[in-house]
Formats: C-alpha cells, structure tokens, sequence
C-alpha cells in the first residue's frame, strides 16, 4: 500500500504542474523538460513520436554531392564522347581505308600467280597462232601470186592485153559505182555559198513594182514622239554673186523614244547650232526646189543621228520654210 502511495506522489498531475508553475517561474529549459515529463505520463505514444521527430531532426545530413564532384562528372563523360567521336573519325579516315588497301594489296598478291600461271601462257599461245595464221595467209597469197604470174607469162600476146583490160574495165566500175553511190558522179557547177533564197524557200511570191509600200516609220504603227524647233534664221551658202541669201523655217524633229525626245529637247544649243551649219552648206538653187528640200532633210537627221546617244531621229518636217534670195 505504501508502495502505491509511492508511486502515486512520483506522478505529476497537468492541475499540480499549473498550480506549480504559477507559484514559480522557471526557465524555459525547465519547462520543456517539465513539459515532456508530462507528456511521458498523459500521452506515452505522442511523446514517443516526439522522440522520433527530434532524433530525425538532429540526424547528420546525408552526403551531398558538391558542384565540383558534378562538374568533374560531366567533364568526365564529354571527355570519354571526345574520346569516342575521335576512335570513330580515326576508324573512318584511317583504319577502314588501310584495311581496304591491305585487302587490295592482298587480292593483286594472289593475281598476280593467277596471271603468270594461267593469262600469260594464254596470251602468249594466242599471239604466236595469229602469226603462224599471218604467215600462212602471206604464204598462201605469194604462192598464188607466183602462179597467176607464172600462167600469165606463158600466155599470148593477145590473151595477157584481154586480161589487163578486164582488170582495167573492173577497176573503173568500181570507181564509179562509188560515185554514184556517194552522189557526185559528176562535179557540183553550184557554188558553196548562198546566192539567192528562191532555191531554199517554200514558196514564191510576185511584188508590185507599182504597189505602194509600207512605210515603217508611219506614225500609226509607232506614238510620237516629236519637238518643235521654232524660228530659225540662217545665211544660206554665198554665190558669189554678192547677194545674201536666207532661210527661216520652223521645223520638226519626231524621235523614235520618249528618251530621245527628252535628249532633242535638252540638247536645244547642240541641236540649234548643228542646223545652222548643215543649213549653210546648201544654196538658194537647191532649197527653193523639192528635192533640195528632202536634200536638206536627209543631211539633218544623218547629222542629228550621229549626235544621238539615247535613241534615234525618225523624220523631219518643216511646219514653214521661207527663203530669201
């Protein structure tokens, strides 16, 4: 009985240990410690789990791999796969090729006993059966040779002229059977350039000599493309008769381009100044009559032309001439 009673006051009731602590005040060690006490007694198994978190918790730590372990790893393996693609390029440029002239090497080794036993005896008993089949050709013609000179020595006179002119007649049949197979029997009278199409085209037509032809430079095919060149006063060639004569026109210039009627345009001094001159190499006689006139249209776009860099002059028309004796 005294044992239970015993027992009883080593226990510490939650009622003993509030009244306790509120009588005094211990430090927060001792309250701890008081506190797993009493959890021991109310609650063993909640205490034990305590046991168990708290042991985890002050358990070393498991071995960490540092970064410097993991860069040597990887290091490691990219030298092992530098490694690896280096044995393959060697297998691929070096070891496969001296393989495969080993093996080559190896294959020329045994043909060549191959080509001394067997291919040169070959070779060398078909050259020496074409010569004896040579000779024996070369023999047999000269003994047929001898023979049809020695049969046609003892021939008449008449019989050796029949057999050359046969031999002749045959040799010319010959001849021109060659020819006529080759088509030139005789010689070609043509020449060996082209001289006219009427040979060589399909067909023929006949022109008109009176038929009005078709101008290229007519407006309707082509826009126009024209400048004005306005009130040109120039001194026509002296006669020599000590009068001046003059011209005054107003003339114009179709190009066959926009850009070089743009260029007529922006030449104006160039284009002014070469009139003039082609103007005064012609006379008053020549300018007053129409072919004078087309004269002098000719020698304007020739000039004009040969001034040109973007394009060409088409035609010339005067909008007014006037000429003065």
């Amino acid at each position: 009985m005294a044992t239970e009673n015993e027992q009883q006051d080593d226990l510490i009731s939650l009622e003993d240990l509030v009244r306790d602590s509120a009588q005094t005040a211990p430090s927060a060690t001792e309250a701890v410690a008081t506190i797993d006490k009493v959890l021991e007694v109310e609650d063993p198994a909640f205490s034990q789990e305590m046991k168990t978190i708290q042991a985890e918790a002050t358990a070393p730590p498991p071995d960490v791999v540092v970064d410097t372990e993991v860069d040597e790893l990887v290091d490691k393996e990219k030298a092992e796969k530098a490694s690896k693609g280096f044995k393959k390029l060697k297998l691929l440029l070096f070891v496969r090729p001296s393989r495969k002239i080993k093996n080559a090497m190896a294959q020329l080794k045994t043909i060549g006993p191959w080509l001394k036993l067997t291919a040169l005896p070959a070779v060398k008993d078909a050259v020496s059966k074409t010569i004896s089949g040579i000779k024996a050709g070369l023999s047999w013609g000269t003994g047929k040779l001898k023979a049809a000179l020695s049969w046609f020595a003892v021939q008449p006179k008449q019989s050796k002229l029949l057999v050359v002119a046969v031999a002749v007649l045959a040799i010319a049949a010959a001849v021109m059977t060659r020819i006529a197979i080759s088509g030139s029997f005789l010689p070609s009278l043509e020449k060996d350039f082209l001289l006219s199409f009427a040979n060589r085209a399909d067909a023929k037509y006949t022109y008109d000599g009176e038929e009005k032809w078709q101008d290229l430079n007519d407006p309707l095919l082509h826009p126009e493309y024209i400048v004005l060149r306005e009130r040109l006063i120039v001194n026509l060639r002296n006669p020599g008769d000590g009068t001046n004569p003059m011209a005054l026109l107003d003339l114009y210039v179709e190009a066959g381009s926009q850009d070089a009627a743009i260029e007529v345009k922006a030449r104006d001094s160039e284009v002014r100044d070469m009139i003039l001159r082609t103007m005064e190499q012609i006379t008053y006689d020549e300018l007053v009559t129409e072919a004078g006139k087309n004269k002098l249209k000719v020698f304007l776009r020739k000039n004009l032309n040969e001034m040109m860099t973007k394009g060409r002059v088409r035609r010339l028309f005067f909008k007014s001439i006037v000429v003065k004796p």
